[in-house]
């Protein structure tokens, strides 16, 4: 069954992609030398490194991910709404109502 054209028109008005705008999270577990971390990273062609946060015990995986996602947005200026899902070997984050520009990219 085909969407009415105004929920299609609804959801292209709500979602602003922008190039690269993914987060990518990734659990690393803990070591002799250190405790549990997620790793962080803006997905693309970019060259960043890797943002580590630690592990909350008192969050599940995948709010760990989210709020370190967010923690990440915040840091390199992304505003928006994330909308994400558990990915192989950690989670993806998107940009809704995206209200920033990155930092290597121009108006």
């Amino acid at each position: 069954m085909k969407e009415p054209e105004i929920f299609q028109t609804q959801i292209d008005r709500k979602v602003n992609f922008v190039h690269n705008a993914a987060i990518y999270c990734k659990y690393y577990g803990p070591t002799s030398r250190r405790g549990a971390l997620i790793g962080v990273q803006r997905r693309g062609d970019t060259g960043e490194k890797i943002s580590y946060y630690p592990y909350s015990s008192d969050l599940d995986l995948y709010e760990n991910f989210e709020q370190r996602a967010r923690n990440f947005a915040d840091k390199i200026g992304w505003g928006g709404n994330l909308i994400g899902s558990m990915a192989c070997n950690g989670a993806v984050f998107l940009i809704l109502d995206f209200k920033g520009i990155p930092r290597n990219e121009t108006k």
